[in-house]
Formats: C-alpha cells, structure tokens, sequence
C-alpha cells in the first residue's frame, strides 16, 4: 500500500526490489499534498529512463452563482495567436503564440542534429539526451498552456464572465496543405490538450464550457451571446 507521511510518498517494493533499492521516497509536490489524493500512478518514460509521477485527486466543484450576469467569451485557437478571447461586451485580448512556436523551432533544430549524429553512428534506440530533449520541450510546452488556461480563467472570474466558448478548429489541422512551416508546428501544438486544460479549469470553478463551430467565437461575436442564451433556456 502506497503512503504518505510528512509530504513523503513511500513506494511499495517487493523483496527482490529491496535488494537494489532499500526504500524509494518521493517529496509530494506542494499543490497536491493537502488534497484528497485518489490514486498514484508512476509512468516510465523513454523506456524507464526516469519517471514521472501522476497524482490522482478529487476537487470539489465551486457551484454557479445565478445572481452573476450571464456574459461569455469566445475564444479562437491558432498558432501565432494561441488563444484570440472576445466576450459579448465587445471585449478583447490576444494570448501570443509565438513563444510555443519558439520552443518548436529550437527542439526541431536540435533533433535534426541529433538524427544526423545518430544516422552516422549507426543508433537507432533512444539515447538519455535525446529523451532528455523530448522531455524539455513536453515540460515547457505544458506549462505554457497551463499558464494560458489560467489566464482565460482569471479573466472570467474578474469579469463575471460564466460561460466559455471555444471554437473546435480541429478540422483545420488536420489537412496536408499547410505548408511544411506550418504543418511542422501543427503537429507540435497539442491545442486539443489545451482545451481540455481550459474546460478543467471552469468545472473547478463553476464556468461553464462549450465547443462550437470556430466561426461562432470571432467571425460573428453577437452569436456567441445568441448561442450561449439559447443554452440556457434549455
């Protein structure tokens, strides 16, 4: 049985384990350790070189406060905008994008290196800096959309905003014929992650979330307000 005393996660070993390992202990992180933790899961990564630990753990949702006005904002996702927000009030901010396309470039140039190196050396497994490398770049890319979600939840709670619209633009990437550019840095940006963060983020809150057709969030705004009143009545 896994636990946790004093922010130290003790795992379980059996006795062939003990033998190489007397005792593993993990310092639970900070945000997690006061929370009703549910299940541990401890994933290997790049063939167990190292592992992470997933922390499993029930939030209680904040009820929705009818008293609020009912205002929402539509939000567009893309590549050098990452997330375009404009609310039924005729208000507008713009996420950059760029610093994600900036850690693709850079892991782009760097893993074409190493293919080369690797091609003329005959490796064909995964090595420790090339998963260390792959490793850099899903870190740095999971916090900037954490970072991001954050932003578009702060924005509604200082704004009464309670419902949030975002387009599903996924048919767009799918397609072969951007340009090898921008098929490069499509198949890099996880934006289906960062909706799911974003909809997390309002159910922890009591904001309500809605995918519809991309065109409903920017290209016609008043509808968004049309769509979302339409909802409610329901």
């Amino acid at each position: 049985m896994v636990s946790i005393k004093d922010g130290v996660l003790t795992i379980p070993l059996s006795k062939e384990c003990k033998k190489q390992f007397p005792k593993i202990a993990i310092r639970v992180p900070k945000v997690v350790k006061d929370l009703d933790i549910k299940e541990i899961r401890i994933v290997p990564i790049a063939k167990g070189k190292w592992f992470e630990v997933h922390y499993v753990y029930r939030i209680k949702e904040k009820g929705k406060d009818q008293a609020k006005p009912k205002k929402a904002v539509g939000i567009d996702l893309g590549i050098d905008n990452l997330a375009t927000c404009s609310d039924t009030e005729g208000n507008s901010f713009i996420i950059d994008g760029r610093r994600l396309k900036s850690i693709n470039q850079s892991f782009n140039k760097e893993l074409a290196k190493l293919k080369s190196v690797y091609a003329k050396q005959g490796i064909k497994t995964t090595i420790t800096r090339l998963a260390v490398l792959q490793e850099k770049r899903k870190n740095q890319i999971r916090d900037y959309m954490h970072k991001t979600a954050k932003m578009v939840v702060e924005y509604c709670l200082r704004n009464g905003i309670d419902c949030v619209v975002v387009g599903d633009n996924s048919f767009v990437y799918v397609g072969p014929n951007l340009g090898k550019r921008n098929n490069q840095n499509m198949v890099f940006l996880p934006l289906g992650y960062l909706r799911d963060i974003i909809k997390h983020k309002c159910q922890k809150y009591g904001i309500q979330y809605m995918e519809v057709d991309e065109a409903y969030t920017l290209k016609h705004p008043h509808l968004i307000k049309i769509h979302y009143q339409n909802t409610m009545k329901r």
